[in-house]
């Protein structure tokens, strides 16, 4: 694993100074650009086992040092047509795409789009992208604290199909429709025969407020089970002051089997980010899941699950596109969740991550 982190370090280092001379290519029609990413950590609980509990997929190995996301992409941009392919490994990769094709396992997003409007500025994509929902991504330096949320963990981080967007002519608002292959599917279940849908509006009327909503609609379940899955995802992002940034969520889902049969679930989030001088910061994280009927985090009492998660992270931006990371975290839960497969033990969990990412 030593060796795998020192290699990451030394190619990306190659790699920017590469893309920095030779491969940035700029003209009137159009522009490639390539980059790279890598997050390097290491995470420790005193009573777990070598892996987190299995509702967790990222920052996945205990006491050890591991890479959570390495990743080099090429962006494609013309007036007319544009394209995205990224290729990655580690954790994140390993145990959040264990259900898809070993070919697809190193797929972060692979899609390509044509302006159909140029006067409505409305774009035709189709592949692989990242997921419409939620307001964080497998990428620590997209995000407020070192480790996921549980919402973010429990949700699509990826996604397949084809998407229809439009964005206002002031950039203020966009809207975009999804026919996707599934929840969190490259490859469309062969037991599942109906498409799935989503949608997308976010509104930011300025770069100190965001607000957004998206949903699924779709099976996830065998034809036979008669399911349907509605999941509705919102969040508000803000700048209260200059020093001080907020991130309200709020996603809740249902299930239907049998068209008789229901179950839902929901998940409130609160993020605090207080600048406390130059590149430093500090992160405040409190969230809670409600699982009525084990839809997404199974238990031993085989009871109705709640799980409160708080963490205190701290940021130190080392230069303009690397950060150092500590996070403490604690769950607390009504049911026997934490550990995993081999091994469900507490109903209590503390985790201490420490990380470094880089993203050229």
């Amino acid at each position: 694993m030593l060796k795998k982190i020192i290699f990451s370090i030394l190619f990306l280092q190659n790699f920017q100074l590469f893309a920095q001379q030779n491969i940035d290519t700029t003209s009137k029609e159009s522009t490639i650009q390539f980059g790279g990413y890598a997050e390097m950590y290491y995470s420790y609980s005193k009573n777990a086992t070598d892996l987190k509990s299995d509702f967790l997929f990222n920052h996945k190995r205990n006491n050890q040092f591991a890479i959570n996301v390495a990743m080099v992409n090429a962006t494609y941009t013309a007036e007319k047509t544009r394209a995205k392919i990224g290729i990655m490994f580690g954790d994140y990769a390993q145990y959040n795409y264990d259900g898809e094709p070993n070919w697809a396992q190193f797929i972060y997003e692979a899609n390509f789009g044509t302006l159909i409007s140029k006067k409505h500025n409305i774009w035709l994509d189709a592949g692989v992208f990242p997921s419409h929902i939620g307001f964080e991504t497998p990428l620590a330096n997209d995000c407020w604290s070192a480790t996921r949320s549980i919402v973010s963990e429990n949700s699509p981080y990826y996604e397949a199909g084809v998407k229809l967007s439009h964005s206002s002519k002031n950039k203020k608002s966009t809207v975009a429709l999804f026919y996707l292959n599934g929840w969190q599917k490259i490859i469309k279940p062969s037991d599942v025969s109906r498409p799935s849908f989503g949608l997308q509006y976010t509104y930011t009327p300025n770069d100190r407020f965001t607000i957004n909503y998206s949903n699924f609609v779709g099976r996830c379940q065998p034809d036979s089970l008669k399911s349907l899955r509605i999941y509705n995802d919102i969040f508000l992002k803000f700048a209260a002051t200059k020093k001080i940034g907020v991130i309200i969520g709020f996603d809740f889902g249902n299930d239907s089997y049998q068209l008789n049969k229901t179950s839902w679930w929901f998940t409130p989030i609160v993020i605090g980010r207080f600048k406390i001088k130059e590149r430093n910061y500090i992160s405040v994280r409190n969230e809670y899941l409600f699982d009525k009927n084990q839809i997404i985090i199974k238990n031993l009492d085989n009871k109705e699950s709640s799980i409160y998660g708080c963490s205190l992270n701290y940021d130190r931006q080392l230069t303009e596109k690397s950060i150092f990371r500590i996070e403490f975290k604690h769950y607390s839960s009504t049911n026997k969740i934490f550990g995993n497969k081999s091994n469900l033990f507490s109903e209590t969990q503390n985790y201490f991550t420490a990380g470094f990412s880089i993203k050229l």
